[in-house]
């Protein structure tokens, strides 16, 4: 059966046979729907008499016609009225790019019909399990006539697969359009050629485009994904062509039609005046070495011989591609160099062979509408371009990302009045105090940065900015003062660069993009002030737990600390194979012994038989039923992570459902009750959201592959609205489990008062009091390369009361080595064999990544890269990365980590409440975790010089 639409209305084409049999078909005034039934053979064929049945089948027979007469039956076959809204376009991602298992927008332009109606964005893919999830957003008003614009939000459960887009209007669907999600090794981006309206090829790179006097060439964006532009290499031949419309080097916005019969928007459009008399290379603004090309003379044999006046168009196009969460996505804003994607940096005759995936954004258009738009984004890189012209939403949007735990890296160089004119100068906390003129001398400090012995092109002066920051660290030093700093900002960090990567001279430096590289992952990695072994090694010494337990990333070890209920417990696998060893002795050997030598009656075996086999069944359901439980099981745990320094406070929860029937659930999330406060998280407000959980792995089960094409009905809903987040008739199949993930933001006065400071590195004191609704347990303070716990009580570490004080440097606080307290290391002294003496031996464990505690877990998820990251564990930290604090511990942070247990007082929740079908859920039968993250501001007392050289001169004269 299929779906068209002819003439704005939708018809049923109906099931045809492929075997060619005869077929019945009703027509209806709205739809024709045709259904085969095959004659019956009859061996000999005689005339027949109506029998009763048939006579009684006439009333029927007519009661279904006139039932499918009134349109009552398909409603897939019914008309689209021409009242109702109708999609105009789809776009998905951020530049085509999505994230499995990471939020992804959707935009879709809507028409309204004759009558205004609230319209609501429905989004069905699929998830890791297979079931088909609908993630439906808001109603919007859309009046009648007009254009509007909804935005919807979906996670993909799989790479590739399909993603339907539908709307509603009071709950019934008006119009559906089908986008299909592709993946590596395709492009979100591709060309299409015509010649006077006849296609006549289309690719990814490489094509020459004949051209005679007098034609003209159009570049279009057909793209509803990204923006596009065109850059010609070079200059173009004087008196041989000329731009008659449009721009060089700009991007123009993805194809967003305004009305019906719109075309899609001009790129750029080129005059051909006199026979070129050599090729002129031009490349894709956006698409890198994904789209590149030359102008070349036509001659008598070429496509475009004879159609001299006809007009040549390149159509750039779109589809979604799905990356996995081991492929890095940036965001770059202002034209910043450094990932192929400018003029300077491209070559059209040697395209870069590898891509760097990055999306370019730029203008004073709104780009960002909710922090979901950038969680598939690993780092946002910032250049000057069209002086920093951002617009306050997205600029409000960005903050909230890098305060997440986001990396924000900026470029500010020679446009530094720009630069403070705009939005996000006013909580980037690194400031461009002032300008300066630096020497070629003084960039050289960024060679060795970028591990490449390319030198800058460059001899003279540049201007660049002098960075003050009130916290955090510099490196590269120079003459005129250092060129890198790195703050702090909530859970994430802003890295400022004093001179311009989209300008002379880094724009030409070959060793752009391993420095942007270096960047983003960290000028000073923790590894080297916290002594732990860098990320760089550990991508080259993988541990061995991966082999041996099947788990490579740290969210698959959460899945398996939230599927251990104590109220289960399942056969091991030896068990299962030992009670099919005995099944099979009882119905073998055993029967046949019984029946022939002790009953003396072989045939005694039909009824032996039955009855074991009837007692082993009763056995099994009884075992099954002990084993597996009855009740609805729910493990829980709660991470709050809370901003001493912006007032920001934010909770993540991992939800698993256990039910020993099939049954569907209604799942909602409220944040904790104690956080309640009436300022708002951003434009929205508080920001919330429920969702299905899954695991980056290849496995069965896992989000690493390939989608499903042929989307089901919906099996529940996701509502992804802020007032009305939740997740609706969830099924969860007998003796089975369901892992879900809820967060939410907001912002409080901070719980946790009083100051740190440190006089150097392992040093901190201060006094802290906390008014958490409950005690910590467990609770350790890092800073540095240094632990300080609370000393043990009788095998206990003391506990910390609410309302109560604690002092850092007393003789209650015992300090470690952070590595060696998370690597659990033992020393032991070992006596010299020759000579005297001993010698004292550190030897660190090994990481169970089978480890079903969920305060290992929790402890490394935390500092995953300050223990010696996949070195260490063995497990990467792809989907949940954004939560490891390692790198906020040397940029004057401290990192307060505990369990969180709530007061005795009825109705306080200590981290995230959770409401399944209604009810609250039940501390009967329900593991419940909460831990607590505080992150605490450290002022240093260290003595740091007002200047980095000495002028001798200048001390002769004083």
């Amino acid at each position: 059966m299929a779906i068209v639409k002819a003439g704005g209305k939708a018809i049923v084409e109906g099931f045809r046979p492929v075997d060619g049999s005869p077929m019945i078909t009703f027509a209806p005034p709205f739809f024709v729907f045709e259904s085969p039934i095959r004659p019956r053979a009859h061996v000999n064929p005689q005339p027949r008499r109506w029998s009763r049945l048939d006579w009684q089948a006439i009333p029927v027979g007519v009661l279904l016609v006139a039932w499918l007469a009134t349109g009552g039956g398909v409603a897939v076959g019914q008309e689209i009225s021409a009242d109702q809204p109708v999609i105009r376009s789809v776009a998905v991602g951020l530049g085509g790019w999505i994230k499995v298992g990471k939020w992804a927008p959707v935009r879709v332009v809507v028409s309204g019909g004759k009558t205004g109606n609230p319209v609501r964005l429905v989004l069905a893919t699929a998830d890791p399990a297979e079931r088909t999830a609908a993630f439906v957003a808001p109603p919007v008003d859309v009046p009648a006539g007009e254009l509007r614009q909804l935005f919807g939000w979906f996670q993909p459960g799989r790479l590739g697969g399909d993603l339907g887009v539908s709307i509603q209007v009071k709950g019934v669907r008006v119009d559906h359009w089908p986008v299909s999600m592709h993946t590596l090794p395709e492009r979100p981006f591709s060309w299409r050629m015509r010649i006077g309206g006849t296609e006549v090829s289309r690719g990814v790179d490489r094509i020459d485009i004949p051209v005679r006097p007098g034609q003209k060439v159009v570049f279009v964006n057909s793209d509803p994904q990204a923006a596009h532009g065109v850059v010609i290499s070079g200059e173009l031949p004087a008196g041989a062509m000329r731009a008659s419309a449009g721009e060089s080097g700009r991007l123009v916005d993805p194809c967003r039609p305004t009305d019906a019969g719109a075309t899609s928007p001009v790129v750029v459009e080129y005059e051909v005046t006199e026979r070129l008399k050599q090729p002129v290379a031009f490349h894709g603004l956006a698409t890198g070495w994904a789209l590149s090309g030359r102008f070349v003379p036509a001659d008598s044999k070429s496509v475009a011989a004879g159609v001299a006046d006809e007009r040549i168009e390149i159509a750039f196009e779109g589809r979604p591609v799905v990356l996995s969460q081991s492929e890095s996505l940036w965001l770059a804003w202002g034209g910043a160099a450094g990932m192929d994607i400018t003029g300077r940096e491209r070559n059209a005759d040697q395209p870069v062979q590898e891509a760097r995936r990055a999306i370019p954004l730029s203008g004073t258009a709104q780009r960002l509408h909710r922090i979901h738009d950038l969680d598939a984004v690993d780092a946002i890189v910032i250049a000057a371009g069209d002086r920093y012209e951002i617009t306050e939403a997205d600029s409000q949007v960005m903050s909230d990302w890098v305060a997440s735990g986001g990396h924000l890296v900026i470029s500010v160089g020679a446009q530094r009045a720009s630069w403070l004119k705009s939005p996000m100068a006013e909580w980037v906390p690194v400031r461009a105090a002032a300008d300066r003129q630096m020497s070629d001398s003084d960039l050289r400090g960024l060679e060795p940065l970028a591990v490449g012995s390319q030198r800058i092109p460059f001899q003279g002066r540049v201007r660049g900015t002098v960075l003050e920051l009130s916290d955090g660290r510099t490196s590269v030093p120079s003459l005129t003062g250092p060129l890198v700093g790195v703050s702090a900002y909530g859970f994430g960090r802003v890295t400022m660069l004093s001179v311009d990567i989209d300008r002379d001279p880094l724009v030409r430096w070959s060793a752009l993009p391993r420095l942007i590289e270096r960047l983003v992952e960290g000028a000073e990695p923790a590894d080297s002030v916290i002594g732990g072994d860098g990320a760089g090694s550990s991508r080259t010494r993988r541990g061995g737990a991966l082999s041996h337990s099947g788990i490579s990333d740290l969210k698959t070890q959460l899945h398996g600390v939230q599927d251990e209920f104590e109220q289960v417990s399942r056969l091991e696998i030896w068990q299962v194979l030992v009670l099919v060893i005995a099944v099979l002795l009882l119905v073998g050997p055993v029967d046949f012994l019984f029946v022939r030598h002790v009953l003396k009656r072989p045939r005694a075996t039909w009824v032996t038989l039955p009855l074991m086999i009837l007692v082993m069944t009763l056995m099994a359901v009884w075992v099954g039923d002990a084993a597996n439980g009855r009740d609805v099981l729910v493990n829980q745990l709660d991470i709050v992570d809370v901003d001493t320094v912006t007032g920001r406070i934010g909770g993540r929860t991992w939800a698993t459902i256990y039910s020993a029937d099939s049954r569907r659930f209604r799942v909602e999330a409220q944040s904790a009750d104690w956080s309640d406060d009436p300022a708002p998280a951003g434009p929205g407000g508080e920001d919330r959201e429920v969702v299905w959980s899954g695991v980056p792995e290849e496995s069965f089960g896992g989000m690493h592959r390939d989608g499903r094409r042929a989307l089901a009905e919906p099996d529940y809903r996701v509502a992804t609205g802020v007032s009305e987040s939740m997740i609706d008739d969830l099924p969860v199949a007998v003796w089975s489990t369901r892992t879900m993930s809820a967060s939410w933001r907001t912002r409080i006065e901070s719980p946790v008062t009083g100051s740190l400071e440190s006089t150097g590195v392992g040093q901190l004191s201060g006094e802290l009091r906390h008014g958490l609704p409950g005690t910590l347990d467990d609770w350790l303070i890092a800073h540095g390369n240094r632990v300080f716990l609370a000393r043990s009580v009788g095998g206990k570490r003391r506990s910390w009361k609410t309302g109560t004080s604690m002092r850092l440097g007393t003789s209650g606080i015992r300090i470690e080595s952070l590595k060696g307290y998370l690597n659990r290391t033992t020393t032991r002294k070992v006596v010299r064999k020759h000579g005297f003496g001993s010698d004292v031996l550190s030897v660190p464990g090994r990481y169970d990544p089978r480890s079903r505690n969920p305060a290992d877990w929790i402890e490394i998820l935390t500092f995953h890269q300050a223990a010696g990251g996949t070195g260490y564990t063995g497990l990467e930290n792809r989907d949940l990365a954004e939560l490891d604090l390692s790198n906020l511990l040397t940029l004057n942070r401290a990192v307060l980590l505990g369990r969180l247990v709530a007061a005795s007082t009825e109705g306080t929740v200590a981290g995230t409440e959770l409401v399944i079908n209604g009810e609250p859920v039940s501390a009967t039968g329900s593991r419940r975790v909460t831990y607590v993250r505080v992150v605490l501001k450290v002022n240093s007392r260290q003595l740091r010089p007002r200047q980095m050289f000495l002028d001798l001169d200048q001390e002769a004269s004083q």
